[in-house]
């Protein structure tokens, strides 16, 4: 078992980082990993599928530009795969892999900064192409923080509705 640390912030010159840092757990020792390529990247969603592929969309670059390319990093092979463009620019999206699927959850564009997107979309790593699964799944320009994904053996993905007071499920594509 092991814990990928992926890019951040400088802590002296604030500027963004590629760096890949892996911990392995059986031996206690922290290695280097090939680090994220193209352009600086920060506010992006990270997830694993739970194998040794690590996943990572949206974000922006160091010109606060929100992105909608997305990257794959294989940490056993240590190298990226670029992954399809999203349908729209992502930036502070929150991600997930409910059902076998990386699941990106709003983020706003460039345009519309801290205006989240209520839609969310989907890459299907069989397929290797995305599909969008829902719009209008979160209150209007709510913050994707509230999402969190179902725990062993649930496939769904949940986020907290706050004008309806209630949680919403996504299973699938419903």
């Amino acid at each position: 078992m092991e814990l990928v640390v992926v890019g951040g912030l400088d802590p002296v010159t604030w500027d963004a980082s590629a760096a890949v840092y892996i911990y392995s757990f059986l031996s206690g020792k922290w290695r280097r990993g090939n680090d994220m390529p193209a352009c600086g990247r920060i506010f992006f969603g990270c997830a694993s599928s739970g194998e040794s592929t690590l996943f990572v969309a949206g974000g922006h670059d160091t010109d606060k530009n929100a992105l909608r390319s997305a990257l794959a990093y294989d940490v056993r092979g240590d190298r990226w795969v670029p992954v399809p463009d999203m349908a729209i620019e992502r930036d502070e999206c929150r991600v997930a892999f409910p059902g076998g699927e990386f699941v990106v959850v709003s983020g706003y564009t460039t345009d519309a900064q801290g205006k989240f997107e209520r839609s969310v979309e989907a890459f299907d790593v069989a397929t290797w192409s995305w599909r969008p699964v829902e719009e209008n799944i979160l209150d209007n320009h709510t913050s994707p923080r509230d999402c969190v994904e179902g725990g062993p053996g649930d496939d769904s993905l949940y986020g907290l509705r706050k004008s309806a007071g209630d949680v919403a499920a996504l299973r699938g594509s419903a």
